[in-house]
């Protein structure tokens, strides 16, 4: 399965309870995990094997499949 956000605990335990980190992290498109276990079971049950809650990250998957080395680039330049 390949999530792209999920609304957890670890993101209310790491927001300090003022809701700003948070909120913006989960500002769109974030699944709740019952959400996310509803995605997960209809694709299962439909014999899928690669899960994507999110249907844009198919997208994503399918630029790093065209453009390679544009998708490398990007990785890289954001961790300079």
């Amino acid at each position: 399965m390949c999530e792209l956000q999920l609304a957890d605990s670890v993101v209310v335990i790491n927001d300090a309870g003022n809701g700003s980190a948070g909120e913006v992290i989960l500002a769109k498109g974030a699944l709740e995990p019952e959400q996310a276990a509803d995605v997960v079971a209809d694709s299962l049950d439909g014999g899928e094997f690669l899960i994507l809650p999110h249907p844009e990250v198919a997208d994503y998957y399918a630029l790093r499949a065209a453009e390679p080395q544009r998708c490398l680039a990007c990785g890289n330049s954001s961790a300079n």
